[in-house]
């Protein structure tokens, strides 16, 4: 058995079954968590005898980062809003060697779970509940690009068009054509992103 091929084995013989103790399903590479609106993603990611642990959230009721609209049961890591790697102590993301040994490779596994176990969930927390921390964004803050208190990095005008999508679904219509004016005072892109913070600007 190859490296790669081991490796796979001992995550799905130890981390999986972390992962569905946590409410996780599915298999593989890839699994995936829907709790109402609120989807919480995780997949492996390898490259060069090398794999790192990639995490997403997303909320149903918005367009993906591609701009479409998915059932929760479909959305993956990639089409998540909010997306970030699992980090070390020090902040830094995270790659595991494959090993070249049944020990290494176990080694590396049982570290996963472990870094899983004290951050990854974490990560996952930040956003719970909903709204609470888009809630303690301000126009004003995205306009400034005082961004710290996400949970991750977003630049402003995906910001603004986001917490204008979430205020809309709240009901706040007045925070919503907030955010969007700030969007269009930031636009760089082409026309979609005008005509959409338009529409979010203008809603009733």
């Amino acid at each position: 058995m190859d490296a790669h091929k081991r490796f796979l084995e001992l995550i799905k013989r130890d981390f999986a079954p972390v992962l569905r103790a946590s409410g996780f399903k599915g298999s593989g590479k890839k699994f995936r968590r829907v709790n109402g609106d609120v989807v919480n993603v995780l997949s492996l990611q390898g490259h060069g005898g090398r794999s790192c642990v990639n995490l997403g959230v997303h909320f149903a009721f918005l367009p993906t980062a591609a701009g479409t609209k998915l059932p929760a049961p479909k959305i993956r890591e990639f089409h998540c809003m909010f997306r970030d790697r699992l980090k070390g102590p020090d902040g830094f993301e995270r790659w595991w060697n494959h090993g070249k040994t049944d020990a290494e490779a176990e080694a590396s596994v049982a570290d996963i779970v472990d870094t899983f176990r004290k951050r990854g969930e974490k990560f996952f927390r930040k956003f719970e509940p909903f709204p609470g921390v888009f809630e303690k964004i301000t126009p004003e803050d995205v306009d400034k690009d005082k961004l710290s208190k996400l949970p991750v990095r977003m630049f402003p005008l995906s910001a603004a068009i986001t917490l204008a999508q979430i205020m809309k679904h709240l009901g706040r219509l007045d925070e919503c054509r907030a955010f969007a004016e700030v969007g269009l005072r930031h636009i760089a892109g082409g026309p979609a992103y005008k005509r959409t913070l338009e529409r979010l600007r203008d809603a009733k």
